[in-house]
């Protein structure tokens, strides 16, 4: 039988197995929706190579999806610009 319970300390689910409980993780957790593309894909690979505690950090927070659906709407507005 598998138990979840929340930790309002850090916000994060758990799931149960066993006798240990692990941490419910992943981009569905978020609630911004994927909405990213060529520039998000690129920021995404960018920041894991380099930037990975960075990455990890926003991915465990929650804030990854909102960071690159940013980062692909300022490109799109600063390319429109430049054609």
């Amino acid at each position: 039988m598998e138990k979840q319970i929340l930790d309002e300390k850090n916000g994060l689910w758990y799931e149960q197995r066993g006798d240990y409980f692990f941490p419910i993780l992943g981009e569905s957790s978020e609630d911004e929706p994927v909405r990213y593309g060529k520039y998000g894909m690129l920021r995404t690979t960018y920041l894991k190579e380099y930037k990975s505690s960075w990455y990890q950090s926003m991915l465990l927070q929650g804030k990854l999806n909102k960071h690159l659906n940013q980062i692909e709407q300022g490109d799109r507005r600063l390319w429109s610009c430049l054609f």
